[in-house]
């Protein structure tokens, strides 16, 4: 009899260990939230930035200067701005662990020089991958571990633990990837090659969740279209369309024309599960741009026309929309 009560109230232990800790890391989040200062918008007087990543666990935010004068990072807590790269960039990704990955072209070589970079938070240094003549591109993120890209028609896969560097069809049965081909979207799952056409639209812009083999691709004029379970799913006209971490949102911009004047361009979230779409910014009289979910997927970053980095908390624009419960997709 005693036994059995010593182990009932073990239980009851183990059961209140658990929700205690559930509910510290729940408070943490908030506080982490809270802590997070954010400035109303990051500018410069001589840079002009227009693509940015949110890096909210490290409280820190890169970003790309649209002239191509190179990759920053922004200290949220000092406040400072820093050069991390002086050359092109033509695309970045970010990792909690690390930092950023990107790649540069020297135009004026010939033929032209891509490099494959690493800046390193911790110790705030930039150091070279790969220095190649042949074309580097279509960044994607496997994880927190590796970066995929593809040069020509071989995608490879760097390590950021190993640093090593693989082709990607040595390891084709354990990844999931896309690749363009002319007007063909194609996605390597797991050893299985789907392939999507697009014959009417040009394919400009795509991202993927390798976590959640999701992808998503804009194709002009069409618009963007979700790759789920192998199928092909119109999500509305949003350009630069990004998945957020968790898979369950993806983000992105609609723009307004008069007689190709830019009238204005609001952020726009879609929702996975249920396919609803909605308009979270209303700013009939502004024009956003180029939005990113934060790594956390507590608040999306955007440019304005003028290269000013600014924020959105999503959680609270979420929160108010009642998770954009009877909304139409437009």
């Amino acid at each position: 009899m005693f036994r059995k009560i010593l182990l009932i109230v073990l239980a009851a232990l183990i059961v209140a260990s658990c929700g205690g800790k559930k509910e510290v890391k729940k408070n943490q989040f908030g506080a982490f939230a809270g802590k997070l200062n954010l400035p109303e918008k990051i500018s410069s007087p001589k840079f002009s930035f227009a693509e940015s990543e949110l890096m909210e666990l490290q409280k820190v935010v890169v970003l790309r200067d649209e002239n191509g004068r190179g990759l920053f990072v922004f200290d949220l807590e000092s406040g400072k701005l820093k050069q991390i790269s002086e050359r092109m960039v033509k695309s970045f990704k970010t990792f909690d662990r690390a930092g950023a990955i990107f790649y540069t072209k020297k135009e004026i070589a010939n033929p032209p020089k891509y490099e494959l970079r690493k800046f390193t938070l911790k110790d705030e240094v930039t150091s070279k991958i790969l220095i190649s003549n042949k074309r580097i591109e279509h960044l994607q993120k496997m994880g927190e571990r590796a970066i995929l890209y593809w040069s020509n028609d071989t995608a490879y896969v760097y390590d950021l633990m190993t640093s090593r560097l693989i082709k990607a069809e040595k390891l084709k049965s354990k990844l999931f990837y896309y690749g363009i081909k002319k007007n063909d979207f194609v996605i390597y799952n797991f050893g299985k090659v789907e392939k999507f056409k697009f014959p009417k639209g040009r394919i400009i812009w795509a991202d993927i969740n390798t976590e959640k083999r999701l992808a998503v691709v804009y194709a002009a004029p069409q618009g963007a279209y979700l790759i789920k379970d192998g199928k092909k799913i119109f999500i509305g006209k949003l350009e630069n369309p990004e998945i957020f971490a968790d898979g369950l949102f993806v983000v992105g911009m609609k723009e307004s024309y008069d007689n190709q004047k830019l009238l204005h361009s609001d952020i726009y979230v879609y929702e996975v599960s249920t396919g609803k779409l909605k308009n979270i910014t209303n700013s009939s009289n502004e024009i956003e741009l180029y939005p990113s979910p934060g790594s956390n997927g507590t608040f999306v970053s955007y440019s304005t026309p003028n290269g000013q980095i600014k924020f959105l908390n999503f959680t609270e624009v979420f929160n108010r929309t009642n998770k954009l419960k009877g909304m139409k997709t437009k």
